[in-house]
């Protein structure tokens, strides 16, 4: 077995699992208007009190950083996993969703006997109220039988969500639990027994430099309003893409799915239509990528709406079921 934590003295761990938010998702094309709403500095910090870190340990699980992701050890004996928030597709917006981008580095969980690992990556922290979710991709070892692992899931759930402005910016707060899900995927990508669906892990920290007056506002579900984003999604797929037309949007909360026309001119024979997500973010809509908000299609059942999924159930099939 073997200790692969960085240990520091500096770390900053309050008894549980506390989180600090990186800003940004991988899959997101964000267009460019939402930079005014994307902090600038900050960090994701996830945190294990020390009870909980003896038994991680006594399982044989430990945590170490990649890239620019780090693990850090405390004084008291409690870890903490540490993402930076930086450039790139990491965006936070007041009490509504924080992304930490791929780029950022992730998480690996070592199990020493097995020799096997996990990673925790491009997370996606959710608010709602005084709850919330936390959504990750996990990343197994390759095997030629099966090639790499790689799924999105919710790993965590908040409770006692609180929101502090600042004078520079803003936090968040909360108590974490591992969700069934996340625990048993985890349990078998590190053949172990160690985590617990339903099992309070610690608390969640996010900090963010940045005006919080710039995040906020409202936008509205049309085709004039929507354009502009659509326009910027089909700009990024290359020269030769133009928006000839929207032939429909359907609207549920703050989801819209639009069914933009491109080709390269208006008269096109190659021309094609496609389906696009967007969920509003203050007075912007964000392109969303379907792998990550469609959930996960039960494969027997290819119709019945999924448990995980984010885009609202009255729009699902047509934002979801479609090319």
């Amino acid at each position: 077995m073997r200790l692969i934590a960085i240990i520091s003295s500096t770390a900053v761990i309050t008894g549980g699992l506390s989180l600090v938010a990186v800003s940004g998702e991988a899959n997101e094309i964000a267009p460019a208007p939402v930079q005014t709403q994307a902090t600038k500095k900050g960090y994701v910090e996830l945190a294990f009190g020390p009870k909980y870190t003896a038994k991680l340990f006594k399982s044989g699980v430990f945590f170490y950083g990649n890239n620019n992701a780090q693990a850090q050890m405390g004084d008291s004996g409690g870890l903490g996993a540490v993402f930076p928030l930086s450039e790139g597709s990491s965006v936070g917006w007041l009490k509504k969703k924080i992304s930490v981008g791929s780029e950022n580095g992730n998480i690996s969980l070592f199990n020493g006997p097995a020799e096997t690992t996990a990673g925790l990556d491009s997370l996606v922290i959710r608010q709602a109220a005084d709850t919330g979710t936390i959504h990750a991709r996990l990343l197994g070892t390759y095997s030629q039988q099966g090639g790499q692992f790689s799924q999105s899931l919710p790993v965590f759930t908040l409770a006692k969500v609180r929101i502090k402005t600042t004078a520079t910016g803003w936090n968040m707060k909360a108590q974490m639990s591992m969700t069934h899900r996340g625990a048993d995927t985890l349990n078998k990508l590190l053949d172990t027994r160690f985590f617990q669906g339903g099992e309070r892990v610690g608390t969640l920290f996010t900090e963010f430099t940045g005006n919080p007056k710039l995040v906020g506002g409202m936008t509205t579900c049309d085709k004039n309003t929507l354009r502009p984003a659509v326009e910027a999604v089909v700009a990024s797929m290359g020269a030769n893409n133009k928006l000839i037309s929207i032939d429909g949007i359907e609207c549920a909360n703050d989801w819209a799915v639009v069914f933009p026309v491109v080709g390269e001119t208006k008269n096109d024979p190659d021309a094609y239509e496609y389906t696009q997500i967007f969920q509003a973010e203050g007075q912007f809509w964000i392109p969303a990528d379907k792998g990550t908000v469609c959930g996960t299609v039960n494969s027997d059942k290819p119709l019945t709406y999924p448990s995980d999924a984010q885009v609202p159930k009255r729009i699902w099939s047509s934002a979801c079921d479609t090319n």
